[in-house]
């Protein structure tokens, strides 16, 4: 199988202390299936908002790289990107689409070896959350 166009989510949790449990979701929308394909990824978290804008860019084994464009409008929390960065490589196995880490790292150390994205629609589901 490949990675197919929808959305796709990834969430870390930290449990903390009493109140300060902290949860980032990362939830991205491939609007194709093959070739060059935009991408919206969202990352909210604890004082984290960043809104990309990247393209997929689909190779002949149907791993996709993530590659930044530019930040949404709507972006709070710039991470120092610069187009043309590839932030992580999506794999499919098993099921489970496989991120391997590159200009972009996850917030917990225990996810630096890779994240599972789940797809959790076929559609852009972005603006249902």
């Amino acid at each position: 199988m490949k990675i197919t166009k929808g959305t796709y989510e990834f969430g870390e949790f930290a449990q903390g202390n009493r109140d300060s449990n902290q949860t980032w979701v990362y939830r991205m929308y491939l609007k194709n299936d093959n070739g060059e394909s935009p991408i919206t990824l969202n990352v909210d978290g604890f004082q984290t908002i960043v809104r990309i804008y990247a393209t997929g860019v689909v190779s002949s084994d149907n791993s996709i790289d993530v590659v930044f464009d530019s930040y949404a409008p709507e972006n709070m929390t710039p991470l120092g990107f610069k187009k043309g960065d590839i932030l992580f490589t999506l794999n499919y196995s098993n099921g489970l689409t496989n991120a391997e880490w590159k200009t972009m790292q996850p917030n917990l150390e225990e996810n630096k070896g890779g994240a599972k994205f789940v797809k959790i629609s076929d559609s852009d589901a972005l603006n249902k959350f």
